[in-house]
């Protein structure tokens, strides 16, 4: 009787399978591992310093990527990643306006303050990825669609001019608290953000529908 070969293109498929998924793997967790070397190093590290953090020489780590600039893409799309899965939930929560807003500020600078090297890594784009900018702009959509839920602001031709400058108002803010926060505690940071987005939405609402936002 004849051997069957072994071998055949369903063999191949499965390992094909199989080392797609390791590299998937091993990918997240050196981008995992790139993320703890940010938080430590700082905003500037070395590949060197994550090469070690993953504990692998270099020519290894960049098996998983296409380049330095792979790996750094990576990196700041999963910190976008870690930053939306905090706020995420808000926007689905069913809260009262101003419980949103409080609710968006707090979330938001909790991950910030947690996580201050991560966020200088995104703003300064390391590698040119773009993700920061893309994550900003996500958000100002987000926030447009906030002022819009509201019918006494719903549709107003301000509204996306509104979500951007809301959205760079408490990035500025937030910026100038973490390089010089001049006796202001996290907790009065917080109630003078929520206090003056809370201003600038009441008023749209006040002069462009019945009254302020409730």
């Amino acid at each position: 009787m004849a051997r069957v070969k072994s071998g055949g293109p369903a063999a191949v498929d499965g390992r094909s399978t199989r080392w797609t998924q390791h590299r998937q793997r091993r990918r997240a967790e050196f981008v995992d591992a790139a993320i703890a070397a940010v938080e430590r190093h700082g905003p500037d590290v070395l590949i060197e310093q994550v090469a070690a953090a993953a504990g692998v020489p270099r020519p290894k780590l960049y098996r998983y990527f296409d380049g330095k600039a792979d790996l750094q893409r990576a990196v700041a799309e999963r910190a976008i990643e870690l930053f939306d899965a905090e706020i995420e939930p808000l926007w689905r929560a069913g809260l009262a306006p101003e419980e949103l807003v409080r609710g968006l500020v707090t979330a938001a600078l909790d991950w910030i303050t947690g996580h201050p090297h991560l966020y200088r890594y995104l703003q300064h784009d390391i590698g040119g990825t773009g993700a920061y900018a893309q994550g900003r702009s996500a958000l100002r959509a987000q926030v447009t669609s906030v002022v819009n839920a509201h019918p006494d602001a719903a549709g107003h031709p301000a509204a996306e001019a509104l979500a951007a400058g809301l959205v760079g108002m408490v990035e500025a803010a937030v910026d100038q608290w973490l390089t010089n926060p001049a006796g202001m505690s996290r907790a009065e940071l917080d109630d003078e953000l929520v206090r003056w987005i809370w201003a600038v939405l009441s008023d749209l609402a006040r002069r462009h529908g019945e009254g302020p936002i409730a």
